[in-house]
């Protein structure tokens, strides 16, 4: 995704990881080179995580390991 509103927004996401797992939300200038800004690691309950994403920055999560369950995924715009 791009944050393409003209301002920061903040990104909330809640999810679970089967043991051994990790997921990290990541963010990016140009969509190619993402920096790990947050994270669930081996957390079998759900967990909130996310990060606050600065106008024209690129966003994801990517699963490093493990299984990955999202419940759900909010921005405040």
């Amino acid at each position: 995704y791009q944050n393409t509103t003209g301002s920061p927004i903040q990104v909330s996401i809640f999810a679970g990881m089967g043991a051994g797992g990790r997921a990290d939300f990541q963010v990016s200038t140009d969509n190619n080179t993402f920096v790990s800004v947050s994270g669930i690691n081996d957390v079998d309950a759900g967990i909130m995580f996310g990060a606050i994403v600065p106008n024209n920055h690129y966003y994801k999560v990517t699963v490093v390991s493990g299984s990955y369950s999202q419940t759900f995924w909010a921005e405040l715009r």
